[in-house]
């Protein structure tokens, strides 16, 4: 069975790790530290993309023993609401 993770403004590797704890803690110590690594990357590239005004949406499936993870991660997505206002200079 494969776990989704989704990602989004304000998530942190940490909070995501605490609030999956329940799926985590059937991991080894080595794939709970690639998990975490994996998270802190795409983390830190979305954020980066989406403080500079782009988006990034991103997918990634992992492998962790005999478990699967698809982490899928959306930053910086605006409403049209915001997009609009933005285009007329508001």
């Amino acid at each position: 069975m494969v776990k989704r993770i989704n990602l989004g403004d304000g998530a942190s590797a940490q909070s995501v790790l605490t609030n999956y704890r329940g799926w985590v803690s059937q991991l080894t110590e080595d794939d709970k530290e690639r998990l975490s690594k994996e998270l802190e990357d795409l983390i830190y590239h979305g954020q980066l993309l989406s403080d500079q005004g782009a988006s990034f949406k991103s997918k990634r499936t992992l492998t962790l023993g005999e478990k699967r993870v698809v982490l899928s991660a959306r930053f910086g997505q605006r409403s049209i609401l915001d997009r609009l206002l933005g285009f007329l200079g508001g």
